[in-house]
């Protein structure tokens, strides 16, 4: 039930992720094709974590996207609060500081319509209050990261172990002879999400990225690049880590799939209009 819950929030988010960043036509299609991908509701019915992983994961963007489209610094705490929440679920979403660091800084770098504040109030109110957000929440929901913070941390490192295949555990020998990145995409097309949907994705992500460096190097930034560029640094970093492990469990890109099916939804409108 959890699990059910925790996509069907995910399922709003991503819907209001699409219709900001290119209009209500891609956050419908997107939420629907996120409807109908078999491998979230796989995860569902067994009731893994990553259900709860990808919602915390798709909160923190929405709120990055939403405090780099006003500058408001409650979504830039919001968004540190769903950091901690996510770290609490899984210790690999500490890598949503990446998203997060490119958020502050490119909107601190390309505002022109909000007051500036400089020198340590400014460090204060975009560096450590949403930190400290974070740490709370972190705390709130796992409070024995820090009564046993030994063990905690044990944990972390035995998985670290399993996952770059340094342990010689029976369930992990099918990812022996795999190759990197390409299984993850080659599973996704064959069982978890269908090939259409798959060669959506990765050729919207590219699609995009291409957008965005055209911008970069053309110096037009505003502030649906820098959006552009917060999910983008998301689901390019997470890929580039995860999907190089040694052990490539399916339910380990979830995380960035409906960021990547927003990006399909994206490139997918584009060639109708076209």
């Amino acid at each position: 039930s959890l699990s059910i819950l925790a996509d069907c929030i995910t399922l709003v988010v991503i819907y209001f992720i699409g219709r900001k960043l290119h209009g209500e036509s891609v956050g419908l299609i997107a939420a629907g094709l996120f409807a109908i991908s078999v491998q979230f509701i796989q995860q569902a019915h067994f009731g893994t974590f990553d259900s709860l992983l990808t919602t915390a994961v798709a909160l923190v963007l929405w709120t990055l996207m939403l405090y780099t489209g006003s500058g408001r610094l409650k979504y830039l705490n919001m968004a540190g609060a769903g950091i901690g929440l996510a770290v609490g679920i899984k210790a690999t979403a500490v890598l949503l500081v990446l998203p997060a660091f490119t958020a502050v800084l490119c909107y601190e770098l390309v505002q022109v319509s909000v007051v500036k504040l400089r020198g340590a109030r400014r460090i204060l109110q975009v560096w450590l209050v949403p930190f400290l957000w974070g740490l709370g929440i972190f705390v709130l929901c796992n409070p024995y990261a820090v009564i046993e913070w030994q063990e905690y941390l044990g944990n972390i490192a035995l998985q670290s172990y399993m996952v770059r295949g340094l342990v010689d555990w029976p369930f992990i020998l099918q990812y022996k002879d795999t190759t990197p990145y390409i299984y993850h995409i080659t599973e996704q097309g064959r069982w978890t999400l269908g090939w259409p949907l798959t060669m959506f994705m990765y050729g919207g992500t590219l699609a995009l990225g291409l957008q965005v460096a055209t911008k970069l190097r053309l110096r037009e930034i505003d502030y649906g690049v820098v959006q552009r560029l917060v999910l983008l640094s998301w689901v390019v970093c997470y890929f580039i880590l995860i999907a190089g492990l040694t052990v490539k469990y399916p339910r380990y890109m979830l995380p960035i799939i409906p960021v990547q099916i927003v990006f399909a939804a994206s490139l997918l409108v584009a060639i109708v209009r076209k």
